[in-house]
Formats: C-alpha cells, structure tokens, sequence
C-alpha cells in the first residue's frame, strides 16, 4: 500500500483501501463519480483542512475493512458478477420498498411538507433511469467485458467498442449522482422533522442506505471495472487485405490500424479511429452503384507513403455529375474533378463543367480531425 498523498484521487485512495470509504462519506466528499478529483482538491471544494483529512484516513488505515470487498483485487468477470449480486440485487429489492415508502409519505405529508412531493417525482424518474441502466449493463456491457476477458482473440466488433456504452454508462451515474443529491437537499440530510410518522423515517433511512450503496457501486464501476476494461480493448489490427461491404458492420465503431496492407470500403461505415500505417490504404471497389462514405468520430492518422487511394475509382466515362459532353465520332469531353472542370476535345465535345467538393462525388470523409496526407485521394 502506498502512502497518503494529496495529489491521489479520491477513487484511487478508496480502490487501495475500500475502508476509506467511510470517511469520504462522513465528510460528504464524492468518491464514486467524482472520484477523478485529486484529494487536495477535494479538500478544497469542502473547505476542509487536508491535514484533518490525512489523519482521519490514516486513522482508518489502522482499522480492519470489514465486509469491504476488495475490488481491485478481482478479475473483470469476478467484479461484474460481484456487481450484479452486490449492488444490482439490492436495488431490485429496495427500490420497490422505496417506491411504496415515497407514494405513502406523499399522500400522508404531501400538503404539510412540499418538499415529499418534489422527493417522490425525482424518484421515480430515479427508478425508471436505474431500471434501464442494470438492463443495458447486465445484457449488453457486462457480457462483452466477460467476453474480452475471457477470450483475448474474440470478435473485436465487441471488444474495440467498449469505450463507446462505458461513456454512456457513466453519464448515466451522473444523473443518477444528481438525484441523490437532491434527495439529500430534500431531506435535510436525511434528517427527520419532530412530527415524522414512523414511515416517513423508515424512508428517510432507506435513502441513506441506498445513497451509501449507490456510492460503492459506482465507485467499483467508474474508478475500478471500467477504466481496466477499457485499457483490456485493443484496436483491431488490419494486416492482410481485407474488404468491407455495405453490410458488413463488424468493424464499425471501433479503433481500427490499417498496417502495410489495404482495406477495400463500400458504402456508408463508421469508425471512431483510424490510422493507416506502414504503406496502408484504404480504397473503394469502384463499384458503379455504390459510394464510398467514411465516418471517423475521433482522430484519423495517416502516416507517410500510406494514404485513402481512390486513384481510377470515380464515375466511368460519360457518367456522374462532372461527366463530358458528346462530339463527334463518338468522342467524350473530359469529366470534371471536384471543384475542377475536365478537357474539350478537338472533336467538339465540351469538357465536364465544376462540381461540388469531396462530399458530392463517389467518395465522403469525414473526421473530428485529421493528421497526414490524403495523397492519391481522386
């Protein structure tokens, strides 16, 4: 185990020694989904002497853990199923409890307090978010994590993707971060008014389990699960030829590296990153009927002597928007480029006349930014 440090995160301090926990909790500093921030700034946020905070850690540090698990410490399968057993169930089986407790203190207090009737609408737009979101994690973000670790060669259709549901998935916690929040503001703290039925306490006690859980959970998810999942899903590799058809979807919205060979596209395909290395291309069939449309979310690279060759793939002879005119004996004008007009001919045709830019012809690229030469790009 290290040494306390200020410049650790506060997800960091409580992954090493979950017991931690308990004092990020007393003090009301956010450990799960803020748990990016460093201590010192923690501390800051909450105008709390770090020195107090040290000691209270160090304090703890000399404690048993009690019934913490060590999430670090399991495999990605372990966590997941830890996960679903732990935190999943125990909302299955509050919540409904809760849903009842609220709807009761609502019709019983409601006139008397407001702030049950503003309770009761933030929880049940709580539920049903959660209710989705153990879905999705459960069906589809979980397995694929099972999956790659499991099997270091399956399909990285899955695997190069993941990056994709973990950012939905944590701006999931984050809304549901902010419900418990104002369950917290609504309630004083949780803290039960002299004239509180024995109900209205019962539920004031289950929001601060269920805020005490919610904590971990998403701890073990933003700060331990995700980020190794993450660093588990490699980029597809490309190093033999390989062609991509219009409905062939297994690469898209991955990370892809086209190495020292080339990768035909037709039709409209969407990748979050692309580089192409090492003399790499990418081409288009050339197909009449289809159109190349590459869609890259984030960054695309491309080194030198390696590019996107396009050089003979354009509209045939007397075909397209830039297309020649007839003369005589037979003879065509030159077609256009984009944003160029083509050749007369001394037989009388008249050459294509300028048309549009690179997203009108048979080739579309797009990217949040690109790096490189687009040489032989025509």
């Amino acid at each position: 185990m290290t040494a306390l440090d200020l410049n650790s995160t506060v997800g960091e301090l409580v992954t090493e020694r979950p017991a931690r926990s308990r004092v990020f909790e007393q003090l009301g500093i956010d450990y799960c989904c803020g748990g990016g921030k460093s201590l010192a700034d923690a501390c800051a946020e909450k105008r709390i002497q770090p020195t107090t905070v040290m000691r209270m850690l160090a304090d703890a540090d000399t404690g048993r853990d009690g019934d913490e698990v060590d999430a670090g410490a399991m495999s990605l399968t372990e966590l997941c199923d830890h996960i679903e057993q732990t935190h999943h169930a125990y909302l299955r089986r509050e919540l409904p409890r809760l849903d009842q407790m609220t709807e009761k203190v609502v019709q019983a207090h409601g006139e008397r307090e407001p702030r049950m009737r503003e309770i009761r609408r933030v929880f049940l737009d709580f539920i049903a978010d959660l209710s989705s979101h153990m879905m999705k994690e459960e069906q589809i973000l979980f397995p694929i994590i099972r999956t790659l670790e499991r099997d270091e060669t399956a399909p990285q259709s899955h695997c190069g993707s993941i990056a994709n549901p973990i950012r939905q998935m944590e701006l999931e916690h984050d809304s549901a971060g902010a419900a418990l929040d104002q369950f917290r503001s609504l309630t004083d703290g949780y803290a039960p008014a002299e004239w509180a039925c024995n109900t209205l306490r019962a539920m004031l006690d289950a929001m601060r389990e269920l805020e005490a859980d919610m904590h971990q959970h998403v701890h073990k998810e933003n700060n331990v699960l995700f980020p190794r999942a993450v660093a588990c899903a490699e980029p597809h590799v490309f190093t033999q030829d390989t062609y991509i058809g219009c409905d062939d979807f297994q690469w898209d919205d991955l990370d892809i590296i086209i190495d020292a060979c080339t990768v035909t596209i037709d039709c409209t395909h969407s990748f979050n990153s692309v580089e192409i290395i090492n003399g790499g291309k990418v081409t288009h069939s050339g197909h009449p009927s289809e159109i190349l449309h590459l869609i890259v979310t984030e960054d695309m690279l491309i080194e030198a002597a390696s590019g996107v060759d396009l050089h003979g793939k354009g509209y045939p002879g007397r075909e397209g928007p830039g297309a020649g005119g007839s003369g005589a004996y037979g003879a065509s004008g030159g077609g256009a480029a984009h944003g160029g007009g083509g050749n007369g001919t001394d037989q009388g045709a008249l050459g294509g006349e300028t048309y549009g830019v690179i997203s009108s012809g048979r080739a579309v690229l797009s990217a949040a930014s690109m790096h490189g030469e687009l040489a032989m790009m025509r």
